[in-house]
């Protein structure tokens, strides 16, 4: 006699089914941002060794008897072999180093407003698409034989037949913003979150520190007096024959002890555009009256003013700068105190709140 088969078959219920579901959505609105914040770790990490390795790079180019930075590479006309003679008409913090960006040279630079192009005119023009890498200063510290932007693209024509990867030392991972500030004139706040990168478009995403001039162009007497000249501002060519190298010499006599330390030489173009209308703690006066457009900006790593840095000593980190002000608990991008007249006045205001909002 045959027996039917007594098993019974089990089953989720519906409700088993949501409960698992859930579960699996918390534990996943627990992980992706835990994940997200690993991911940006590292980025950061990235984006620290680079400034270090350019830091370390900007003191081996003193140690072969450079007694300064090359705060503005070059001045005046650019002679380049094979190619001739040329006269920039704007001039950037970008070539210290970096590359030629294998961008349409039709193209125009980024609205400092929207972050769109706008109509300054052809990015030809400037000094980050004119002068070869192999004939920035602080290139051949960092890759000797600078091979991977060499004599064979020099012109703009070889350029766009031959493409050349951008060394990964210049590039930030979370770069997400291309506008570079143009010194003296109104930088407001832009969105760090777009689709487009500094490296990109200026061929690196660190710019040298060149604020500091400002101090020398109230407290010296000329050529110190025209901050145009000085650092050759993207506003405009300098005057002719005008000498805007060797002004850090005086301001880098001490390059020992804490200051070394302290001094900001490069940074994240992000800092780099919050910082162009920085001034002491208190200061009210011309040209930054009120503090008028004094901004504190989203880093790039998802911080509110907080951004990689790279000092005069060969370290670099990853900290909280009060981008309103030029200097803070162990930082600054102003020479070293004491200052002379007229910003004496603020030799004892002491340095901001690093954790103000």
């Amino acid at each position: 006699m045959l027996r039917r088969s007594s098993r019974r078959f089990s089953a989720f219920t519906l409700i088993e089914l949501l409960v698992v579901v859930a579960i699996i959505a918390l534990l996943l609105s627990i992980l992706l941002p835990a994940l997200s914040r690993a991911r940006e770790q590292g980025r950061i990490a990235v984006c620290t060794a680079n400034l270090r390795s350019i830091a370390q790079a900007a003191a081996q180019y003193q140690l072969d008897g450079h007694d300064d930075l090359p705060w503005v590479v070059p001045g005046g006309t650019v002679q380049i072999p094979g190619r001739g003679t040329f006269n920039p008409s704007y001039y950037s913090e970008v070539v210290w180093g970096g590359a030629l960006p294998d961008r349409d040279l039709n193209a125009t630079p980024f609205s400092q407003t929207t972050g769109y192009p706008d109509q300054n005119g052809p990015l030809e023009t400037g000094d980050n698409y004119i002068v070869p890498p192999r004939m920035r200063p602080m290139n051949k510290y960092l890759s000797s034989q600078v091979s991977w932007d060499n004599g064979n693209r020099d012109t703009n024509a070889a350029r766009e037949q031959k493409k050349a990867e951008i060394p990964g030392f210049f590039k930030c991972p979370s770069d997400s913003m291309p506008a570079i500030p143009l010194v003296g004139f109104s930088n407001p706040p832009v969105n760090p979150d777009s689709s487009f990168s500094t490296w990109d478009w200026w061929g690196t995403s660190y710019p040298i520190n060149w604020y500091w001039p400002y101090y020398y162009t109230q407290s010296q007497p000329a050529p110190y007096n025209d901050f145009l000249s000085v650092i050759g501002a993207r506003a405009g060519a300098p005057p002719a024959g005008a000498n805007r190298r060797g002004l850090g010499r005086e301001m880098m006599k001490d390059k020992g002890g804490r200051w070394a330390t302290e001094f900001v030489t490069f940074y994240e173009n992000i800092m780099n555009y919050a910082m162009e209308r920085a001034a002491p703690p208190g200061h009210n006066g011309a040209p930054w009256s009120g503090g008028a457009q004094r901004k504190q900006l989203m880093g790039w790593h998802g911080g509110k003013s907080l951004h990689v840095a790279a000092f005069l000593d060969g370290h670099a980190s990853y900290q909280k700068f009060d981008t309103r002000f030029n200097y803070g608990a162990g930082w600054t991008t102003w020479p070293n105190k004491p200052w002379i007249p007229p910003w004496d006045a603020f030799n004892d205001i002491p340095p901001t709140d690093q954790n103000a909002n």
